[in-house]
């Protein structure tokens, strides 16, 4: 009657030193002239946004949603960040349409344009201020590292220069205390460029996640400023629950569908229901931004996390799993009391495990119109019960959280799961997707674990649980169930839209699905 999990394929290939795929879209520590982005201590400061314009070019309206963030002036602060032998009018266009005058010239234009300082290059970033020096600071970076993670990559399509350029980008935005960098250069979220664990590359439409994420941890609800003429009004939610539960429906829309379905239907207790996944589901979400909003005290320059930091990331990460467990026992138990309303007993189930769709869904929609629906289910839920195996390990002892090391070389180190400890074997996809990295106990053994990004984990069970529940709120309101006579007929409501495409978002349900996109 028990899940099993997923024996270790033959062929699984688990990389060494680093992972091969791991979620890097969240604010990184900046240097120490500059407060940290979520400090233990809570603050609030601007985002700090540097813009590499020459990847983005000449014509800054190409970019409309980055200009948008770019103007949100009381709290997002920007830098143009351009070197010496670039056009001086693509630094103009950019100035003009953000409406500033401060620009940040780097010395650095190839390898022999730079000096050394021991082992390491060095090259010099001007800030002008309206055309005049307003300081000059030294940027720092080790290029034997570019070259250690072009022999370990498992691809060859970035050049030596494409590496030196984000380590160089790296650098500047370290110096200058950016949170996050704008690019369009073929490195920005790369995992096998060590750079990205220094400094937060994105391309410009991910830049509204990482706003979203800001957002959301400093309770401010204004997602958007329209200019019209000479006023300007504010378009958000009027809470940061409602901000959570907006952005809850915008990516799972088939889950709020089904709660519209039962409110028009008069059935308040299965809306209740429904209310509660959305509830748990929305508090998942919240805990997942804590998450990253710890992690935005750690860095890939720094040799070891605090330990303040390493509790404020595990504690936040278990309560994710807990209510990503919450989200998968409730709908279960709602769904079989719709399915079989006459049963004496309540059927105590849940989503996250296999049995339950073996031998309570996939009876009731047999044949081939539901078969894709159900496919995905299933995949789906091998990420759900990963969750409840990390959770069963919550309730018997600690999760085992802690600093590893994330490079073949070097001292760096991030926050992971050992995936060891727990018994979890992940088969090649979940490897892939989950941030899954053999490293070492420590430098004098010879001892190795199986661990997980955090970051990366944490994001991938939250999008996987947000997309299994909108898969299989979509089956059951889309499907008639066979061989139950009794079922609630909120199941199968909207039989004759079945394999109907659902319409474009609104504006405002996209604007809320671009702040929620920890993953395109």
């Amino acid at each position: 009657m028990n899940d099993v999990s997923n024996a270790t394929s033959p062929q699984l290939t688990i990389p060494s030193g680093a992972p091969h795929n791991k979620f890097t879209r969240y604010a990184r520590s900046v240097s120490s002239d500059h407060t940290h982005l979520f400090p233990m201590v809570p603050t609030t400061r601007p985002l700090v946004v540097g813009i590499d314009l020459r990847t983005l070019g000449m014509d800054p309206r190409a970019y409309p949603d980055l200009l948008e963030i770019a103007r949100r002036r009381d709290i997002v602060a920007v830098k143009l960040l351009i070197r010496r032998n670039d056009d001086a009018a693509i630094a103009e266009s950019w100035m003009q349409a953000i409406e500033i005058d401060e620009l940040h010239t780097l010395s650095f234009t190839d390898r022999e344009s730079a000096s050394r300082f021991g082992d390491a290059l060095e090259f010099s970033v001007h800030s002008t201020r309206a055309g005049q020096i307003a300081a000059m600071r030294m940027c720092r970076f080790f290029d034997i590292y570019t070259v250690l993670d072009a022999h370990d990559a498992t691809t060859t399509d970035l050049s030596d220069t494409d590496r030196l350029d984000a380590a160089v980008l790296a650098a500047v935005g370290y110096a200058l205390g950016t949170d996050v960098i704008v690019s369009l250069a073929p490195t920005v979220g790369r995992a096998d460029v060590a750079d990205n664990d220094v400094v937060t590359t994105v391309t410009p439409e991910d830049l509204a996640p990482v706003f979203g994420h800001y957002l959301r941890m400093t309770g401010n609800c204004i997602i958007a400023q329209i200019c019209t003429g000479r006023s300007v009004n504010e378009v958000g939610a009027r809470s940061i629950t409602e901000f959570y539960a907006n952005g809850v429906a915008a990516v799972a829309p088939l889950l709020d569908t089904l709660h519209l379905a039962a409110r028009l239907a008069g059935k308040t207790e299965a809306a209740a229901d429904v209310e509660t996944v959305q509830a748990r589901l929305r508090r998942a979400a919240r805990a997942l931004d804590e998450v990253l909003a710890a992690l935005a005290r750690t860095n890939g320059r720094d040799i070891k996390p605090t330990v303040d930091t390493v509790e404020s990331v595990s504690e936040a990460f278990d309560r994710e799993l807990l209510y990503l467990i919450a989200v998968f026992d409730t709908y279960a138990r709602a769904y079989l009391r719709w399915m079989y309303p006459t049963e004496s007993k309540p059927l105590l189930k849940s989503l996250h495990s296999k049995t339950t769709l073996t031998r309570y869904v996939d009876p009731h929609y047999p044949g081939p119109v539901g078969a894709d629906l159900l496919r995905q289910v299933h995949e789906l839920q091998q990420y759900a019960f990963i969750c409840s195996q990390l959770r069963n390990r919550i309730h018997a002892a600690m999760l085992p959280t802690a600093p590893f090391a994330n490079r073949a070389y070097g001292s760096a180190q991030a926050i992971a799961i050992d995936l060891s400890a727990v018994g979890i074997e992940p088969n090649q996809q979940q490897t892939d997707r989950l941030g899954v990295w053999k490293t070492e106990l420590n430098p004098l053994s010879a001892e190795t674990l199986v661990v997980a990004d955090i970051a990366t984990a944490a994001v991938e069970l939250f999008i996987t649980a947000a997309e299994y529940v909108d898969v299989f709120s979509r089956l059951i309101l889309t499907i008639k169930p066979v061989g139950a006579p009794d079922a609630d007929n909120l199941l199968g409501m909207a039989a004759d839209d079945t394999g109907a495409q659902l319409p474009p978002p609104a504006s405002i349900e996209q604007r809320y699905r671009d702040l929620f996109g920890w993953k395109r």
